[in-house]
């Protein structure tokens, strides 16, 4: 018994292949999902406890692959729903009674929405602190604008 806990502890915690970081392993990780479905059915269930897939979403996807994607996969996005083995998995990940593929389909809009909505708002911080740096003030610049017309 000691040995293994010995073995176990020189590993470290076991690796998994999430969050994804780029589209291709996105797709490799729908192949392995297709493979053994009920692992990873286990898997997102204790990856998104127990908020649920609307506030853990960036668990599964990094900000990089959010942002290159959507729900359904309009404006030139690739859309999760594309990835039927994935979105199934997740979906039976959050399944109770009652709740529906639509509840579901509004839970992983609402969570891109939310996600994209946090990475903007840093990156408008950001520039904010950046300009405030430099010494440059955008309401300033807006004030001249206005009046030398």
């Amino acid at each position: 018994m000691t040995s293994v806990r010995k073995l176990t502890e020189r590993r470290g915690p076991p690796k998994t292949d999430f969050p994804c970081k780029s589209i291709g392993e996105l797709d490799e990780i729908e192949a392995k999902v297709a493979a053994d479905q009920s692992k990873y059915i286990e898997l997102f269930r204790a990856m998104l406890a127990p908020e649920g897939v609307s506030k853990n979403l960036n668990r599964i996807l990094t900000t990089t692959v959010l942002m290159e994607m959507n729900y359904g996969g309009t404006c030139s996005k690739k859309g999760l729903t594309s990835y039927v083995n994935l979105n199934n998995a997740i979906y039976e990940s959050q399944r109770a009674d009652g709740y529906t593929w639509g509840d579901y389909a509004k839970d992983v809009r609402t969570a891109f929405s939310k996600l994209k909505n946090r990475i903007y708002k840093a990156t408008s911080k950001s520039k904010k602190r950046r300009r405030a740096a430099m010494g440059d003030d955008c309401d300033t610049d807006n004030f001249k604008m206005e009046t030398n017309s």
